[in-house]
């Protein structure tokens, strides 16, 4: 289980560094953007990549020593793509210094969503390449959605102007559409028969991510009709309230999405069983 919160929080830091990228292209400035945040998420990423790391290693081995790391770190698949991490995050960190401006915050993004894809079951699949390019378009789906969700729950300014509103409206459902493709490329990369959805591990927990997704379209959906209701009033009608409260109910719903994702990451295949 410690393997699989790193990588809740490797999710949680992407989706961190989406929202600093969508900050900047809105116009919505705030600490998202910050250089001072940027900096913190890139050490966070180096500090969850190593513990990971390092509980990856005690699988191999009950001791731990100088040896079987290097050992690990050089000679294995797993090493080598913890390597490639590491040096994105070490670039995330040195970006940092410089001036905050809109191509630098997507790079970093995108970097680090390069950096997270090929892990998992990706890596497993008869066709690599095509399996770890969908889950890059996966997790930066999913990443741009929660981050965007994110810079309006924290700025009000954002969630009160139509602009930004109908921006990100259409945003979203553009990463609604992506992550829901990506997501049915990889299930058929991963479920030999639709048997398997009920009959597995993996299928259940699949069915249960499906569900609970849903169940996030639907407030999504209704958040929608809010802005809508509020540009064809030109903002007079715009319940901010109501729209704070359903977008912590949309956000709320992503975390857990995100954390039976992860939990489905670290099950047994049913091609496997």
């Amino acid at each position: 289980m410690i393997v699989e919160l790193y990588r809740w929080i490797d999710m949680l830091i992407l989706s961190s560094f989406s929202a600093g990228a969508l900050a900047g292209y809105l116009n919505s400035g705030s600490w998202w953007c910050a250089r001072w945040f940027r900096a913190t998420l890139a050490g966070a990423f180096l500090i969850a990549g190593s513990l990971s790391f390092l509980e990856q290693v005690h699988q191999f081995t009950d001791e731990i020593s100088w040896a079987t790391i290097t050992l690990v770190a050089f000679k294995t698949s797993i090493g080598s793509i913890w390597l490639i991490r590491q040096g994105i995050g070490v670039l995330l960190l040195l970006l940092a210094l410089l001036p905050t401006g809109r191509a630098l915050l997507f790079f970093c993004f995108i970097a680090l969503a390069l950096a997270l894809s090929p892990v998992g079951h990706p890596i497993a699949a008869e066709s690599v390449t095509l399996a770890v390019a969908t889950h890059f378009l996966h997790l930066a789906c999913f990443a741009l959605w929660f981050g965007g969700l994110a810079v309006l729950i924290t700025s009000p300014t954002a969630r009160t102007d139509l602009f930004i509103l109908a921006h990100f409206s259409r945003l979203a459902i553009g990463m609604v559409v992506g992550l829901t493709a990506t997501g049915l490329m990889l299930s058929w990369h991963f479920i030999p028969d639709w048997l398997a959805i009920l009959s597995t591990m993996y299928g259940r927990i699949l069915s249960a991510k499906l569900i609970l997704f849903l169940a996030v379209l639907w407030v999504a959906r209704k958040n929608k009709h809010l802005v809508r209701e509020a540009q064809s009033t030109h903002g007079s009608v715009l319940r901010d309230h109501l729209l704070t409260r359903r977008l912590w109910f949309e956000i709320t719903g992503l975390l857990l999405v995100s954390a039976l994702a992860v939990w489905l990451g670290h099950q047994m295949l049913p091609m496997d069983i």
